[in-house]
């Protein structure tokens, strides 16, 4: 919905679905089946219209950001069809949230394994500060993707499998109970 007030008047305009398009220098909404209701301050009544399809200038669109919007929107096969850095950034974002979510169930369980009776939340902050750092090293890799620093498979590779590896390695620390004494006294009567 967009609810407007210009001068005496006031506007609640709702619809079924939506979609936003650049035009050249401006942000356009695009509202699908939906309906537009007016009031006027100082007059009793309600004027009411329906609509198949209402455009509305939401703003002007920042440098660029018709090229970055037609990335986002474009389809996976799209995408693949062209592979310039800018669409391998692209298919490295969407690649990523998959391997992140997974990689993120194998680090929640590593960081479970908690009593329940402490009244700890270091697991909690560790999960919070891992997505923080891992988020922020995605974007960052998307970037160098696009900007053709880093190749796709060595981002895939550096950032989820070095992920996936190091949750790997913190279960099996927490499964087994390892700890650097019983290591370093393995260590030495061996």
């Amino acid at each position: 919905f967009i609810a407007t007030s210009t001068g005496d008047k006031e506007t609640v305009t709702s619809a079924r679905s939506a979609r936003m398009e650049i035009r050249g220098e401006d942000r356009i909404a695009v509202l699908s089946n939906g309906q537009r209701l007016e009031t006027t301050r100082n007059q009793p009544g309600l004027k009411i219209s329906e609509f198949e399809e209402y455009s509305t200038r939401i703003g002007s669109a920042p440098p660029g950001a018709a090229e970055e919007f037609s990335v986002k929107t474009r389809s996976t096969p799209a995408l693949l069809a062209q592979p310039v850095p800018v669409h391998m950034a692209e298919l490295g974002w969407r690649a990523g949230l998959a391997l992140a979510a997974l990689n993120f169930v194998v680090l929640g369980l590593a960081l479970a394994s908690a009593n329940p009776r402490a009244a700890r939340s270091t697991s909690m902050v560790l999960a919070l500060f891992a997505f923080i750092v891992y988020y922020n090293l995605m974007t960052l890799g998307q970037s160098w993707v696009g900007a053709d620093k880093l190749a796709l498979s060595s981002y895939l590779a550096l950032l989820h499998g070095g992920t996936l590896a190091l949750a790997l390695l913190l279960l099996a620390v927490r499964h087994h109970q390892w700890t650097l004494r019983r290591l370093w006294q393995r260590g030495s009567t061996a």
